[in-house]
């Protein structure tokens, strides 16, 4: 009896841990240092966090703040309304990930992390998205220059993809 209720409770913690959201620590972490900036009334006046924000935002002239800030200027409103009822730092960053997905992406000390490609096969190149698949050629630094249909976003990826592997194999 005790196993199976063992057994239910891993299925049960495999099963919360399969829906996790991304992981934004480096934007959790801008977030709460907004959070210690804020003085009491500070946190009542969406106009008043968004001032701190962009104040902030001035002050990070490189590395990951900077990066930070770079999403979260275009998303302010975004960003400040959930900050007025005080919603914790992840979370916030969650919700922003839904509009900007590069903000949990930022790596530590202001770098992107770049997308596997190693686990890229040829049907799950050709089933993304044009953007996606721009994402890619510019996380690699490759241009697609003429590349006005899906077809040859298609096929600059699969090149990367082989490119990488030969060199891997080497």
């Amino acid at each position: 009896m005790i196993s199976i209720t063992l057994l239910v409770l891993l299925v049960a913690v495999a099963l919360v841990d399969a829906g996790k959201k991304p992981d934004c620590t480096v934007c959790a972490r801008v977030f709460d240092q907004l959070y210690d900036e804020m003085e009491d009334g500070d946190l009542k006046s969406l106009e008043k966090i968004e001032a701190k924000i962009h104040a902030y935002c001035e002050r990070q002239q490189t590395g990951e703040g900077r990066r930070v800030c770079y999403s979260i200027e275009t998303l302010k409103r975004e960003a400040s309304k959930p900050m007025s009822y005080e919603m914790p730092s992840e979370r916030i960053c969650q919700k922003l990930a839904k509009r900007d997905y590069e903000i949990c992406r930022i790596a530590e000390g202001g770098g992107v992390t770049k997308t596997d490609i190693s686990k890229l096969d040829d049907a799950k190149i050709t089933k993304m998205r044009v953007k996606e698949l721009k994402k890619i050629l510019s996380e690699f630094e490759i241009k697609c220059e003429g590349c006005t249909e899906k077809h040859e976003f298609v096929d600059k990826v699969k090149n990367l993809v082989a490119e990488k592997q030969a060199k891997a194999e080497l």
